[in-house]
């Protein structure tokens, strides 16, 4: 098995970043109709290097360019907004 190459990591982390921003809306959405939820929503993913970019503030210089969208993650991770969990893709 090969590694993947950062432009896949990068693509990983942008969805991961986009997945997170409709959650937010959707959350949002429910406020709107008066439905509290119980628990932050989790967020799943099969990406180790997604997860971890979200999660840990540690520089990368490949990862400058996707900057804006794990570090949006990461603070609604850190205020405890929402919950990152990782699935592995195989059973």
């Amino acid at each position: 098995m090969k590694k993947r190459t950062s432009v896949a990591l990068s693509v990983d982390a942008e969805y991961m970043g986009q997945a997170v921003q409709e959650a937010v809306w959707l959350t949002s959405l429910l406020e709107d109709f008066c439905i509290e939820l119980r628990t932050p929503p989790i967020i799943v993913g099969d990406s180790q290097g997604a997860l971890a970019l979200a999660q840990n503030p540690v520089f990368h210089p490949r990862s400058k360019h996707i900057a804006i969208q794990y570090h949006f993650t990461r603070e609604l991770v850190h205020t405890g907004q929402f919950i990152l969990k990782y699935i592995p893709t195989k059973p």
